[in-house]
């Protein structure tokens, strides 16, 4: 990578996240200082090294530490100088770059897919598209598809276009057609499902092809044009609509050739298309890439943004070459995977995965109260953890073409460009792409995402060592026995397992495999089942003591003083008790 600084400014704001991205994409990289021209003759070289210090203590914290600083100036007085101005140092950083750049094995082998950066039409020839090859190879009469032609109706060129020089060898055999298609499905695309609420699973519609040719063989009165063709269909063009167009000719640096590989420049000229449909995307061999609506990605945050990371946030996804706007869900591993070494080319649909609200991350870790719950607004991990890898389901506002395990950055572009804060906030991997428009019903259910549920409840009395019955968790009409062993901890530090109901009023009995139960703990709690507890104080009530139980039988056992001024007026009777501490509360973690 080639970062270039404007020497009279220094780093600014953009500079910063191109240096980001270098971090995500690139292992090598030469900062070049370019304007040197415009620094005065007698302060040039001071200025030049006070930018090189600061270059250098800015890549410090980088992968980038001891990356070659070379000052230029690439244009000499301006875009409206002469030519007669010759550029300083570029001799010098082209043999920096050649000791710097390393050739890569190139491998014909695979499909073709190319990175198309300028398209142009020629009258008479066709369509040419200028880029270079990612992987796999191409020949002259191959066949390409074009993703970007596939989300609507190939209009023919306008009259008047202004046409572009080009220079084509003889093109080879005949031109194959367009094959344009339509996917009318039986039923209209069901709402998108948002996790965790997981749907029944329900299976994909089936889908019907029909040709352009025969949807024309049966005309409609009164409509022409797209009208009639979608009138006969009853359906508009899909986003799944393939367009393949045959390759005419070749050319490399102005040279005519018969075939290119895999980090060839390449203009490929094909059959005539409309080339504002493609000012920048890819072309591959047909039905090598899919369009997708939603994809499961890792996700990793980036340092420097700054904020938290939010489920349902939306956000700028750069996927392949194309940015559009997504929504995003996060979950991680199991807690008790946190631990688990990151996979990064591949999604396990057979695991149990977490829900989060946000992406975890160190700096906003959720804070532990002392009952040991963390803050539900901040994510589902506890005692400050964060998982070694989390991924996100990334629902696209537009479906998107691009190959598996390319790389997503996720941005804010809409901030303002000129604060200094860092707009990219994640990246990570496209693991796993969906699709169908159907995803929420026929793919979403395959992917197990759990939310912990907290809910709180009391124990009521001490059974023996290793049983206690607890209320006040469930409903008198809840089937407990879906919830036996589960676990729940206690305020004490016990951990227990629900064991079965206890009576009709929904309480359960906790079954303690430590045991026995702690003194404090039965000191805390009754032992006699008639004793009742007090909701006003929220305490247990204890016994009387009486010096003479034989002389005052009536007044064994607790005493409830009636009139008392805790009962908030008007005269109503209220309870008091006293206790010896509060009673422990125990909770349950319902998966």
């Amino acid at each position: 990578m080639m970062l270039v600084i404007d020497v009279t400014k220094g780093m600014q704001t953009q500079s910063a996240e191109c240096l980001v991205i270098g971090q995500i994409a690139c292992q090598k990289l030469v900062v070049v200082l370019n304007k040197i021209d415009l620094l005065a003759e007698g302060k040039r070289q001071a200025v030049i090294d006070k930018m090189t210090k600061k270059m250098q203590k800015t890549l410090e914290n980088t992968k980038f530490r001891g990356a070659p600083i070379i000052p230029v100036a690439a244009k000499p007085g301006g875009p409206e100088a002469p030519e007669t101005e010759a550029p300083q140092g570029i001799s010098e950083l082209i043999e920096l770059l050649t000791s710097q750049i390393s050739i890569p094995t190139r491998d014909p082998s695979g499909p073709l897919l190319m990175s198309v950066d300028h398209c142009f039409s020629i009258k008479g020839q066709g369509t040419v598209m200028t880029g270079t090859i990612l992987s796999g190879s191409i020949s002259l009469g191959d066949s390409v598809e074009i993703p970007a032609l596939k989300k609507c109706l190939v209009p023919e060129r306008e009259e008047g276009q202004e046409e572009e020089t080009w220079d084509p060898p003889s093109p080879l055999g005949a031109e194959l057609k367009e094959q344009t298609c339509l996917v009318v499905p039986h039923r209209a695309a069901s709402p998108l499902c948002h996790l965790p609420s997981l749907p029944p699973f329900l299976t994909a519609p089936h889908q019907r092809t029909e040709s352009l040719g025969e949807a024309w063989k049966a005309p409609t009165p009164g409509l022409s044009g797209t009208s009639q063709l979608l009138a006969s269909l009853g359906a508009s063009p899909a986003p799944t609509a393939q367009v393949v167009k045959k390759v005419k000719s070749m050319q490399m640096f102005h040279m005519p050739v018969m075939s290119a590989m895999q980090g060839d420049r390449l203009g490929i000229c094909v059959t005539q298309f409309d080339p504002k449909l493609l000012e920048r995307g890819l072309v591959c061999a047909p039905e090598s890439l899919h369009t997708v609506h939603a994809a499961i990605i890792s996700v990793e945050k980036i340092q420097y943004f700054r904020g938290p990371l939010q489920t349902k946030a939306k956000f700028h996804i750069t996927v392949g070459h194309e940015t559009v706007m997504g929504r995003l869900m996060f979950f991680s591993p199991a807690p008790d995977n946190f631990d688990h070494e990151p996979v990064l080319d591949s999604f396990d649909f057979s695991q149990e995965y977490l829900f989060q609200e946000q992406y975890l991350d160190k700096d906003l870790a959720p804070a532990v109260t002392d009952s040991g719950e963390a803050d539900k607004k901040t994510g589902q991990a506890t005692e400050s953890r964060c998982p070694r890898q989390q991924w996100a389901l990334v629902e696209f506002e537009k479906p998107v073409t691009c190959p598996r395990l390319c790389l997503v950055i996720g941005s804010r572009l809409d901030a303002d460009i000129h604060a200094n804060t860092c707009r990219l906030a994640f990246h990570g991997v496209l693991l796993h792409g969906l699709e169908g428009k159907d995803y929420a019903e026929s793919f979403l259910p395959r992917l197990n995402v759990y939310k912990l549920k907290h809910k709180h409840g009391l124990v009521e009395r001490v059974m023996d060592d290793h049983s206690v019955i607890g209320r006040s968790l469930f409903k008198k009409e809840t089937n407990i026995q879906l919830f036996v062993g589960l676990k729940v901890h206690l305020s004490t530090g016990e951990l227990g397992i629900i064991d079965s109901a206890f009576g009709q009023s929904g309480k359960f009995k906790i079954h303690i495999p430590a045991g026995p139960l702690m003194r404090c703990m039965k000191s805390h709690l009754p032992v006699n089942p008639r004793k009742e507890y007090c909701h006003l104080c929220n305490r247990w009530p204890r016994p009387r003591v009486q010096e003479d139980p034989d002389a005052h039988p009536q007044e064994a056992g607790p005493s409830w003083p009636r009139g008392s001024s805790q009962a908030g007026g008007g005269g109503r009777a209220a309870r008091a008790c006293t206790t010896r501490g509060p009673q422990p509360v125990f909770q349950a973690l319902c998966l």
